[in-house]
Parts: C-alpha cells; structure tokens; sequence
C-alpha cells in the first residue's frame, strides 16, 4: 500500500518517537531518536535554591579515558545548567547511539556525582598531565527515548596534611652537646651552633642563648665569665634545662614529663631574673631546682621517656 511508510514515520514524529526524514520513501526506515535530560543538582539540593552558581555541560561521541585521542568529538556545546533553567538541561533528538555526557570546565573545589556513578575523565589513561576539571559519563540513546542524568556536585576543601610523626631521635647528654660544638676544640659538627641557629635562641630565665661560648658556659654550670658555679642550684637546673631544650630543638623523643619539667624549670628561673652571671644561691630554691635538674638529667640521659 502506497504511502504507509511516510505515514507511519509521521505519526512517529508527530509522537515524539522518532525523527521524520524529508526524503524517506515509502521503503525507508525512520530514524529513531531520544532525549537526553540533564537534571543539575548542588550539595544534593535543587539547582534553584542556590543562587549564581553555574556549571557547563558537553554531549561528545567518542570520548574514552585513552590517551591519545580521548576527547571525543564534541556533539553539543556551551550547555550551562543556572538559575535561569533551574538547573535542567534538555537535549532532543539524538539518534539511538551512545554518546557520553561531559561535565566541563568544573571549579576548583568542586566534585561531580559523574565521577563516582562509572564516570571517566577523558584522555587521562597514559597521559602525564591529564586534566581533571572534566568528567564524562556513557548514555546509551534508546528505547524508552527520555533518559534522565542527574549531576550532583559537592563543595569540598582539601583535607589538613596529617600531622607530623612524634619525634624519634634520642635525647643526648649536656656533655654531649658541648663537645659537638665548634667553641670546644673537636672536630665533630658544630651540632649545638646549628641547633641554636635554627631555633634563634633558647632562652634560660631571663638569658637567651644564642652563640656557643655563652652554650657552652651554661652546659659547663659556669657563668658567662667562665666562673665554675657547680655548687648553685640555679646553674646546676640551668645546665639540665639548656640540655633538654637543645634535644627537643633536634627534634628528640619527648614526654609530658619532660616538657612538664623544662616549662617548670624555666619559670623558676625566670622568677630570679637568672642572666648566666653573678650567684643565686640566696634567691633560689635550691630543693625545687634540683628535683627539677634531676628529672632533666634523667631526660638527657634518654631515661625519662621511652
């Protein structure tokens, strides 16, 4: 019967079904298309509550995660789901194929549902510097026509860098830490000067220590003028806290216990106005000091912590 096949193609049509082919014959088969229906959604909210936020959409034929040649070839373009379209995005009438729908251009700090639902980021398989501001998506193009693609992006910030590992290293002796010095006469690394540069200074009561006679001095329970005060308190806790605090500068193993006395043992100094010259003896506790020199000890020693 003449006619049926444009007939029935143009009901199909006129259905929504397929497309109507202005040369078809009666013999030609219809071309059947569908729909693709982007649905954008933010922070799983609608699209509409969110203000100016945009995004941009690509239908592409052909894109993989292979590299080279993953691009794929761009279908439709320029696709913006906004306010204005409360975020749906309507493509019509696409023949049945499989095309793949493409995320574009995505902000920096921003994560498409693409990614977690089979998507790929194309043209990243084997390339060294793969572009991930884009994510695609397969859509096979067939019965039943309408197919629906809900995008969900999520706001994220980078997670904080894990914390440093605890310190390690032993702690070392207050006559450890006069001999590697460059003031001494050895020939070992002037470890005690690195360590007092690259913490600027340590203070010990109201003295910073910054250079390695003046180090040396208090490791030795001496004043500044090289004067032996072994038999004061306060030099003998000064020695033991000067010591502790250059091995938690070199990034020694420590304690509560240990960073319990040297704050301790440094506020006591300071209440005396301790400068590393003259003698203390009438002003110190000398009991309080020297417990507090002694758990220090212990520290330098590589006891007080395990």
């Amino acid at each position: 019967m003449q006619g049926n096949g444009k007939l029935i193609a143009a009901m199909a049509a006129a259905l929504g079904l397929v497309a109507l082919d202005a040369n078809a014959t009666d013999d030609t088969t219809p071309i059947q298309t569908g729909d693709i229906k982007i649905f954008k959604k933010v922070n799983g909210q609608d699209f509409k509550f969110l203000g100016d936020l945009a995004f941009t959409f690509e239908i592409r034929k052909g894109a993989t995660a292979d590299y080279p040649g993953g691009e794929g070839t761009v279908i439709v373009g320029g696709l913006i789901a906004d306010s204005n379209n409360m975020g749906l995005i309507h493509i019509p009438a696409l023949p049945f194929d499989t095309y793949q729908v493409c995320e574009v251009n995505i902000p920096a700090g921003w994560r498409s549902s693409l990614s977690l639902e089979g998507g790929f980021i194309p043209n990243s398989v084997g390339n060294p510097n793969p572009s991930t501001r884009t994510v695609c998506k397969d859509v096979v193009v067939q019965y039943p026509w309408v197919h629906l693609v809900e995008v969900n992006n999520t706001e994220y910030t980078e997670p904080p860098p894990p914390p440093p590992p605890p310190p390690t290293a032993p702690a070392h002796t207050i006559g450890y830490w006069k001999n590697w010095s460059s003031c001494t006469g050895g020939k070992q690394d002037a470890l005690l000067d690195q360590a007092l540069a690259a913490a600027g200074g340590i203070p010990i009561g109201d003295l910073l220590v910054n250079n390695c006679q003046d180090a040396v001095d208090i490791l030795s329970k001496s004043d500044l003028n090289g004067m032996k005060r072994a038999t004061d308190a306060a030099y003998r806790l000064a020695a033991q806290l000067l010591g502790a605090r250059l091995n938690f500068q070199a990034g020694a193993v420590r304690c509560d216990e240990a960073v319990a006395a040297a704050n301790s043992g440094q506020s006591l100094l300071d209440g005396i106005g301790f400068t590393g010259t003259g003698s203390y003896k009438s002003v110190i506790n000398a009991d309080a000091a020297d417990m507090l020199a002694e758990s220090l000890d212990e520290y330098n020693n590589g006891h007080l912590c395990k």
